[in-house]
């Protein structure tokens, strides 16, 4: 099921609100509508026994897409990500923390470090965090690089 299958048969959920559908162009709606994008970077939990497992949703897959799209083959290789206990993604390179994402249940957040003593989250929808990657970009060629 599609996330506008989803929106139609759930009027109820708060989901219209985390995803604006209308700002998204045709062809990354039909990806999202089909769910054709697997996760290339890998995702291990926090604790070898988490208490809830969570499955990598559309809003994720979307976001690192175009993280992945956006670094070379190398850098790629070392991003890794960790399931935190709420669903926070903490995303690593070479395993330096470069930020975090929260995209699943109702509140999303994004945390972004902008060089070794500042940082800053936000909260907001996936077309709020999207242009936000290339802060994590500059901060990986920057200083962890």
């Amino acid at each position: 099921m599609g996330i506008l299958d989803f929106l139609k048969r759930n009027k109820n959920t708060n989901l219209s609100k985390d995803i604006s559908i209308n700002k998204l162009n045709n062809a990354d709606r039909q990806n999202l509508d089909e769910e054709v994008y697997t996760l290339n970077y890998p995702i291990r939990y926090n604790s070898s026994d988490p208490s809830k497992l969570f499955n990598v949703n559309n809003l994720e897959k979307y976001f690192f897409k175009t993280l992945y799209k956006n670094l070379d083959s190398k850098e790629n290789n070392q991003i890794n990500l960790t399931r935190m206990h709420d669903g926070t993604l903490n995303v690593c390179y070479n395993s330096c923390q470069v930020g975090r994402i929260k995209l699943q249940g109702r509140k999303h957040s994004m945390q972004i470090l902008y060089n070794l003593n500042d940082v800053e989250c936000f909260t907001g929808t996936i077309d709020d965090f999207i242009p936000k990657i290339d802060y994590w970009i500059v901060y990986i060629l920057r200083y962890l690089k």
